[in-house]
């Protein structure tokens, strides 16, 4: 596939994610905010992205070829992530300005940009998706039990929980041998072992953050059955 077929195909790409956003907000979920439209979008790019990936990875060797040829279904699955994320972070200022995702997500864009306009690292940013994702779906949910007023439900703090047993499992304990692997790598781009190392060090904040909110509703949650009994 040609440059221009690509910077077509991402366009077009980009056009449907902000298309899904403009039904969800005006037609669907009018009356909720756009906040709440974005994250349902956001939702379901997690799992699109897990969908595409998954088959694009070779699962026997999920560590090797890194800095390797795109193949075509990496190409496929990195423009349609790469989509997404020039959606988001247009939608992130526009819509919550949020400054710190939207430097996550401008570091995401270059780094997808080396396996879609360069073709090679394919291998290593599909799994890095992946891993990045897999918490995604609980993350967005936990906006969405919020303005459905359900943040202090039984299913909330499930959720809740779910979250942080992903988020840990693939930031801190799989991420780390992805980022080992990119920075041993002779042939990973320097763009995607720069991220990978940034987005490694972001995730230990996180976790941390993480850990402390599910303490803080367990003790909550503690507090009030006592109350109640």
């Amino acid at each position: 596939m040609t440059s221009a077929a690509v910077t077509q195909q991402l366009a077009t790409y980009t056009l449907v994610w902000s298309a899904a956003f403009l039904v969800l907000r005006f037609v669907i979920f009018r009356r909720f905010s756009a906040t709440f439209s974005n994250v349902v979008v956001s939702w379901g790019h997690a799992v699109v992205a897990m969908l595409i990936c998954a088959p694009a990875i070779d699962w026997a060797h999920p560590f090797s070829n890194y800095g390797g040829v795109t193949s075509p279904a990496q190409l496929n699955a990195l423009t349609i992530s790469l989509a997404y994320f020039i959606y988001d972070s247009i939608a992130c200022e526009l819509i919550e300005h949020d400054l710190p995702n939207l430097l996550h997500h401008l570091a995401t864009i270059l780094g997808l940009c080396v396996g879609v306009f360069q073709r090679f690292s394919g291998p290593e940013l599909c799994v890095c998706l992946v891993l990045m994702e897999l918490s995604s779906p609980c993350l967005h949910s936990r906006t969405i039990f919020k303005e459905l007023g359900m943040k202090d439900t039984g299913i909330a703090f499930a959720n809740d929980m779910a979250f942080g047993l992903t988020f840990m499992f693939c930031r801190l304990l799989v991420g780390p041998f992805v980022v080992y692997h990119c920075l041993t790598s002779t042939t990973s781009s320097n763009v995607v072992k720069v991220g990978a190392t940034g987005i490694q060090v972001v995730s230990l904040f996180w976790a941390w953050q993480i850990v402390s909110v599910i303490r803080h509703k367990a003790k909550k949650r503690k507090a009030a059955a006592k109350k109640d009994t």
